[in-house]
């Protein structure tokens, strides 16, 4: 047997139990919006549809401040053998804190909101927050308890599912949709806690020094992620220029991306406890390989999948799927070779500036894209999909760069010593 497929091996060993578990948790997470399309747009119609997405698309700028980068940090520490009862207390109310600056601010800048914005839409589509904070991903990849995950994840789909299916029949209100998913959160959350409050120990509360370090160690990873906020501001933007009915199916096909990125994800959360202690490049390397032709196979199934589907989902829209497809669902090359050397290599070997800095220069390079299109008014449906491409493509390629070139740098330095 080939050295590589031996060490892929080892890895998958170490981790089999954890990818299989998240694997079924990320598939409810992302199969469930897609069931929820045809009840949701057969009572609403695609505006109706397209006004809970824009509601929740704006929501998620608040969960990238919640989650600040800290469950990386948090998987690390607890790897690393820091007290349990420690990171959770700081992860916990570090996050609840920022949540209540959050709504509290909402409130106070809700009488100058203009009007046509459906505020409690957008209020109620914070459950995306809380489910953030009462599923504590980071604490069950330490403790093994993948089950707890999936049984919490299956009987809150399952709810969430039938509580729309039969209120919306009942109310007939845009509100029903994320007042369901919020109370399914709030549920499977109680259920979860029980597991965590098992491990807090209020005699060894963490010192304000232990916070500020814990906070400094993440902000490297909050600071990656803020600059990629413009990866929802593009769907808010898209939002704004075009119809309802065009950012319906935008949220389609950005659906079916993200089911593309569920292996990267995956695998990433499985490994990343095994990535942060044995740092071995290799295991990188060959992993990268594998889930690049391994996503390039899922990127051409994906586009016939949509050219078979998309016209039945959207039967009175005519669309070029194939196009609208392959300038959407490309950057699902680029995001799995950001994703595998930020998560798998940059960070775990304490290179999160580099990682970071990548990310801004991706900011940027979409930022000048879109200006390109605003000065030569350019900014169509079929313009803005490449949007999120240009920006993932042109981190991939720093990043790449970056970990080439120190690469050279240690074999060089390895031949001369």
């Amino acid at each position: 047997m080939p050295k590589q497929i031996r060490e892929l091996l080892v890895v998958w060993k170490k981790i089999k139990k954890a990818m299989i578990s998240f694997s079924l948790v990320k598939v409810l997470q992302l199969l469930l919006p897609l069931v929820l399309i045809p009840i949701i747009t057969s009572k609403f119609g695609l505006e109706g549809y397209g006004e809970i997405v824009f509601a929740q698309a704006i929501m998620t700028y608040a969960l990238v401040f919640v989650n600040f980068g800290a469950d990386a940090i948090a998987v690390k520490r607890l790897a690393d053998g820091d007290e349990p009862s420690k990171v959770i207390i700081t992860m916990y109310t570090f996050k609840v804190c920022i949540l209540c600056m959050i709504l509290l601010l909402f409130l106070c800048i809700t009488p100058f909101v203009d009007e046509q914005l459906n505020l409690l839409l957008v209020f109620l589509s914070s459950w995306v927050c809380f489910y953030d904070i009462l599923h504590p991903t980071w604490y069950f990849q330490h403790k093994n308890k993948y089950y707890a995950l999936v049984i919490s994840n299956v009987l809150g789909k399952i709810f969430q599912l039938c509580s729309v299916w039969f209120f919306i029949e009942v109310f007939e209100h845009l509100y029903i949709v994320p007042l369901c998913a919020l109370v399914s959160t709030l549920i499977t959350g109680i259920y979860l806690s029980r597991f965590v409050i098992a491990d807090i120990n209020l005699k060894k509360i963490p010192n304000l020094t232990y916070l500020i370090e814990f906070i400094k160690e993440s902000s490297y990873v909050f600071l990656s992620k803020l600059s990629q906020l413009y990866l929802v501001l593009h769907k808010v933007i898209v939002g704004s220029i075009c119809s309802s009915e065009f950012l319906a199916i935008y949220d389609l096909v950005e659906k079916c991306l993200n089911v593309l990125r569920i292996p990267v994800t995956i695998y990433l959360q499985s490994a990343y406890a095994t990535f942060a202690r044995e740092k071995d490049n290799l295991i990188v390397e060959k992993s990268l390989i594998i889930m690049l032709l391994f996503n390039f196979l899922l990127l051409l199934l994906l586009v016939v999948f949509l050219n078979l589907m998309g016209p039945i989902f959207f039967k009175n829209l005519d669309y070029n799927w194939t196009y609208l497809t392959i300038a959407m669902c490309c950057s699902i090359l680029p995001i799995t070779v950001n994703s595998l050397l930020g998560v798998g290599f940059f960070i775990p070997l304490g290179l999160g500036k580099f990682f970071m800095i990548s990310q801004f220069i991706a900011a940027g390079v979409y930022i000048f894209y879109m200006g390109f299109l605003f000065f030569f008014k350019e900014l169509t449906g079929g313009s803005l999909i490449w949007g999120g491409a240009v920006g993932e493509f042109s981190a991939a390629i720093i990043l790449s760069f970056i970990y080439i070139y120190r690469k050279k740098l240690e074999i060089r330095s390895f031949k001369v010593n």
